[in-house]
């Protein structure tokens, strides 16, 4: 494995996390604008899907080994999400 690729694996595995871990969740705030959010400072991107923030916060546990929150998805009860 190549310095750069070991080098480029190992800033995508840190992603901010403390040792404590951070605990992900997907905050929906409006419609078409979804996010997900770490307890250890990271966040996502604005999706226009649910179903693309849900993929970036599992994709963000899995890499820095932060854990999923459970529910994983926070909405208003009586509010589409």
């Amino acid at each position: 494995m190549s310095t750069a690729i070991a080098t480029h694996l190992h800033a995508v595995a840190g992603q901010g996390c403390t040792p404590s871990r951070g605990i992900v969740r997907v905050l929906v705030a409006a419609w078409r604008r979804r996010r997900s959010l770490c307890t250890c400072g990271w966040s996502g991107p604005p999706r226009m899907t649910r179903a693309g923030s849900i993929l970036d916060a599992h994709l963000h546990a899995a890499r820095a080994g932060c854990h999923p929150a459970v529910p994983l998805v926070d909405v208003d009860i009586g509010r589409r999400p």
